[in-house]
């Protein structure tokens, strides 16, 4: 879940390949709420679980990739 929103998300949303960038971004734009829930329903899972670390990381993680999907336009 962690390398999912690190490099499956902000990655691509910071660098995308320039052949898919319009397609990433797309996507993103179309999907941020249900993509936003996903990571806090992840973040949610980790602290119910005990890993407060991974929950913390990705917490700031999720406030990076707000910030991100704020951009797309």
């Amino acid at each position: 879940m962690e390398a999912t929103v690190r490099w499956a998300m902000l990655d691509q949303l910071r660098s995308p390949p320039a052949y898919f960038a319009d397609a990433i971004r797309a996507h993103f734009r179309e999907r941020k709420e249900a993509i936003v829930e996903t990571v806090k329903g992840w973040i949610a899972f980790c602290k119910s679980k005990g890993y407060g670390g991974k929950a913390s990381s990705m917490q700031t993680m999720l406030r990076d990739l707000e910030a991100e999907l704020k951009k797309l336009k």
